[in-house]
This record gives C-alpha cells, structure tokens and sequence, in this order.
C-alpha cells in the first residue's frame, strides 16, 4: 500500500509542477 500511495502522490506532484511550469 505504501508503495502504491508513494507512486500516486509523485504522480500528483508531477502533474502539480507541470502545471505550474506550463
């Protein structure tokens, strides 16, 4: 589970930055 938890929350700020930059 806390892989899995670890993997969407990078996921999330990934998508959070790219945003940003974008």
């Amino acid at each position: 589970m806390s892989s899995w938890d670890a993997r969407f929350d990078g996921e999330l700020f990934f998508a959070v930055v790219t945003t940003g930059i974008y």
